[in-house]
C-alpha cells in the first residue's frame, strides 16, 4: 500500500500507534516504580497501583484493536477485504471495546472523573459499531461468495 494515499496514511498511523503502544506497555513498570517512590503514603500507593493496572489493561486492549485493524488493512492491501478473518477480527474488536468499557467502569470506583462517563459511552458505541461492521462484512462476504459462484 502506497503511503501517498489516504489509506496509506491511515496504515502508517496505525503502525506508529501500534509500536508506540507496545513501547508504553514495556515502559509502564518503570513509570509506576517512580511514582510509588515519590508518593510513599499507603493510600496513594493503592491508588497508583490501581491506576497502573487500569493503564496496563487499557494498553493491552488498545494494542489488540490496533493489531486487528492492521490485519484488516493488510487484507485490503492484497485485495481481499471480505474474508472470514476480518469478520472475526471486527467481532473481537467489539468484544475488546466492551471489555475496556468495564475497565473504565471499575475506574469510576477507584478514581472518579467526569470524562470517564464519556469514555465508557464512546467505548460501548465503538463496540456496537464494530459488531455492526462485523455483520456487514459477513453479509458482504456471503454476497461475494454467491457472486463468485455464479460467474
Amino acid at each position: 500500500m502506497k503511503y501517498n494515499t489516504f489509506a496509506g496514511y491511515v496504515k502508517l498511523l496505525l503502525d506508529i500507534l501500534f509500536f508506540l503502544g507496545i513501547g508504553c506497555l514495556i515502559a509502564s513498570p518503570l513509570l509506576i516504580n517512580d511514582a510509588i517512590y515519590i508518593y510513599t503514603s499507603k493510600a496513594t500507593e493503592y491508588l497508583i497501583k490501581n491506576i497502573f493496572m487500569l493503564l496496563v489493561l487499557s494498553d493491552i486492549a488498545i494494542i489488540y484493536v490496533l493489531y486487528e485493524l492492521r490485519k484488516i488493512f493488510h487484507s485490503i492491501k492484497v485485495g481481499t477485504p471480505f474474508i472470514k478473518s476480518n469478520v472475526n477480527g471486527l467481532f473481537r474488536m467489539g468484544i475488546a471495546s466492551i471489555l475496556l468499557s468495564f475497565v473504565f467502569i471499575y475506574k469510576l470506583f477507584v478514581f472518579k472523573s467526569f470524562l470517564t462517563y464519556f469514555v465508557i459511552l464512546v467505548l460501548i458505541i465503538a463496540g456496537c459499531f464494530s459488531f455492526t461492521l462485523s455483520e456487514l462484512f459477513k453479509e458482504a462476504m456471503r454476497v461475494k461468495e454467491e457472486n463468485d459462484l455464479t460467474i
